[in-house]
């Protein structure tokens, strides 16, 4: 089974976003709920597109940076440039859309109010995970433009203003360690982005106690060290959990630390908090069932999947999951099924040279189920050329 939670937005640590509204900023009126239906279906294709510049249109950096710079004891004339730059500067769309490329996928989940503020609660899966964030919509400037003033990733139980005023504010206590800094998060960014996870992690490294300890700064480790092994993923997952103990981030942080330690029903009883939170969300039975899988109840674990699908079948890793049960059941007819489905219902192509490396599909590629599934990937492949 697929590593069930990734820091799927890793960039935003300094570029862009982390973080919804425990706290909202002021300086803004409120959406109603028919003004955030229009903007969410727009919004979302503009997602679903790569469209930079009309992401980038849609947030008030402004709204998302004025907290930061007025609590960093700056001076009126300080402040304002401080917002000025940031909104010159932001690149949200950016961001985006090179998760997008990545293979993040975008799905709005719903649309609530929520201390007197709508916001879209959109649900973010890419290969290495899944997380959840949800933004808050306001009118600025004095117009009825709907913008998103601020937004809350569940990776990171923190909302973009607390993230902004975070690390601006550890940053604008040393200013003589300023750039050096930002010189290491953005090579560190560069590594993420490249795939070099160990020189990313050895970046994280080099950053001053004051940020290196900073909650934004703690969960991109734990993110970058998911990619560099169970041992060194797992300590920072406790390191993660014991510098925050009790924080909702848990909720979401903490199922891969239970799946490695083994504890299951913790694992279950968190997914269960994180769907309260959310309101519901038919992808979080796929991790039920990854969790179930695991701990050898494959009847629930393979009904689960078969609802999920039954209610969307556009989910690529509730089918992974009933090929592993089937694998693991030696049911190798009804893994030829599932492949079928993933290549003629997703378009996902599965790769044989990849199947046949992989130790958990060793007894598979020596049936007589592997050779029909080959053959009839070439009779496919055949009738489209």
């Amino acid at each position: 089974m697929k590593q069930l939670v990734g820091f799927v937005v890793l960039a935003l640590f300094v570029g862009g976003l982390v973080g919804a509204c425990k706290k909202a900023p002021s300086f803004y009126t409120p959406v109603s709920l028919e003004g955030a239906e229009s903007f969410a279906v727009e919004f979302e294709k503009l997602l679903h597109g790569c469209d930079v510049e009309g992401i980038n249109e849609r947030f008030d950096a402004g709204a998302l940076m004025g907290p930061a710079a007025a609590n960093a004891g700056l001076t009126y004339a300080q402040r304002q440039e401080t917002i000025r730059l940031a909104k010159k500067r932001a690149n949200f769309g950016g961001q985006f859309c090179q998760n997008v490329l990545m293979g993040s996928r975008y799905d709005l989940l719903r649309i609530r109010e929520r201390g007197g503020d709508s916001r879209l609660l959109f649900r973010v899966l890419a290969r290495d995970g899944i997380n959840y964030i949800e933004f808050t919509l306001g009118h600025t400037d004095g117009t009825e433009r709907i913008r998103i003033v601020d937004y809350y990733m569940y990776m990171s139980g923190q909302s973009g203003v607390e993230l902004f005023t975070e690390v601006f504010g550890a940053l604008i206590r040393k200013p003589e360690e300023m750039t050096s800094t930002v010189e290491t998060i953005n090579r560190m960014k560069n590594f993420v982005s490249q795939g070099n996870h160990e020189q990313a992690y050895a970046a994280l490294n080099e950053l001053p106690p004051r940020l290196s300890k900073k909650k934004s700064t703690m969960i991109v480790k734990v993110s970058v060290a998911g990619y560099l092994g169970d041992d060194l993923y797992a300590a920072a997952i406790r390191e993660y959990e014991e510098a925050f103990p009790g924080d909702p981030s848990l909720d979401l942080v903490s199922i891969d630390g239970y799946l490695m330690r083994k504890q299951y029903d913790e694992a279950l009883a968190s997914i269960d908090r994180l769907d309260k939170r959310l309101g519901g969300d038919p992808y979080l039975d796929i991790m039920r069932s990854s969790t179930l899988f695991e701990k050898g109840d494959y009847a629930t674990a393979k009904k689960l999947a078969e609802q999920v699908l039954a209610s969307d079948e556009t989910l690529e890793d509730a089918y992974w999951n009933l090929a592993g049960i089937a694998l693991e059941q030696k049911d190798h007819d009804e893994v030829v099924r599932i492949l079928f489905l993933l290549e003629q219902k997703l378009g996902v192509e599965t790769n044989p040279v990849d199947i046949g490396g992989d130790p958990a599909w060793a007894n598979f590629v020596t049936t007589d189920a592997y050779q029909t599934w080959l053959t009839g990937r070439q009779a496919a492949t055949a009738d489209v050329e």
